[in-house]
């Protein structure tokens, strides 16, 4: 589970070479300990928009891949975003969307002669 790889190595935990950072309980551990460029976040729907403000909020760039943020959340988290330099890609259902853009492009590809599609 989860839990019982906190303060574990990230690497290690998903099978690759240790990357020296720890798997943290909450957002705040890795904002203490940590200052990545981007994170990447599928959290649940419940923590996602507290989560993304406290990330845009130290500068860090996000992409969201959760359901559940209203317009008036989408638009304070530009807001926030704007003020600190930071971008914010929300990809609602990303994991979906991707899968029916790669089924609909293979279903274009033959008529467009010069197209390659990449996963």
């Amino acid at each position: 589970s989860i839990i019982s790889t906190l303060g574990e190595d990230v690497g290690s935990v998903a099978g690759i070479e240790q990357l020296g950072i720890k798997m943290n309980a909450s957002i705040d551990e890795v904002l203490d300990t940590n200052k990545p460029d981007v994170i990447v976040d599928f959290t649940n729907p419940a923590v996602i928009y507290e989560n993304a403000k406290k990330m845009l909020s130290a500068g860090i760039h996000v992409v969201i891949g959760t359901t559940g943020l209203t317009a008036e959340q989408r638009d304070e988290l530009d807001t926030i975003g704007r003020s600190n330099q930071a971008n914010c890609l929300v990809a609602p259902n990303f994991s979906l969307g991707a899968v029916m853009m790669m089924k609909v492009s293979a279903e274009l590809a033959p008529y467009f002669p010069n197209v390659e599609i990449i996963e």
